[in-house]
């Protein structure tokens, strides 16, 4: 599956997923600069001029009358340290709802001993609000064995919600 096509397996997966929620998807963008965005529906999101910078996708979510935003960064290989860390930079600088990578493939085995510790994971994934998730998202769906940090795996949207 190429990129382009994991992409959309995983907006769709998270569509399906958030219509459990009582939020409602307002739009979806993908790797669009919502700092440089004229949609005047936009200006009460927090931090809006701070998200300079394009994800592969970004939710914009309606929960409790407040637009809010979810980063979701996808890839074909296995989730590195470089992937963490972009998406950690996002996310701290702009608070959002959610924060997921998602990869075909897991995590790469070279980071994979260190993430067992979860101090080590809380330091990586943790921002003010929540924490960024990183899972498998297969063509059977979520393998939540891959879920990180761990104690997310039996609900990835348990303090979301």
């Amino acid at each position: 599956m190429s990129k382009n096509e994991f992409i959309e397996y995983v907006e769709c997966w998270i569509f399906k997923e958030i219509e459990d929620t009582s939020w409602e998807v307002i739009k979806t963008h993908s790797r669009e600069n919502l700092s440089k965005t004229s949609n005047k529906t936009y200006k009460d999101i927090d931090n809006l001029a701070n998200m300079d910078f394009k994800t592969d996708l970004t939710f914009v979510v309606k929960k409790d009358r407040k637009l809010e935003v979810g980063f979701v960064n996808c890839t074909n290989k296995s989730i590195g340290i470089r992937d963490i860390g972009e998406l950690q930079i996002y996310s701290r600088a702009t608070n959002p709802l959610f924060a997921f990578i998602v990869s075909s493939k897991g995590f790469s085995s070279e980071i994979t001993p260190s993430l067992m510790d979860d101090s080590k994971t809380d330091n990586l994934f943790l921002y003010s609000r929540g924490s960024l998730l990183g899972f498998r998202l297969g063509e059977d769906g979520l393998d939540k064995d891959s879920v990180l940090p761990k104690n997310y795996k039996n609900n990835l949207w348990q303090n979301l919600t």
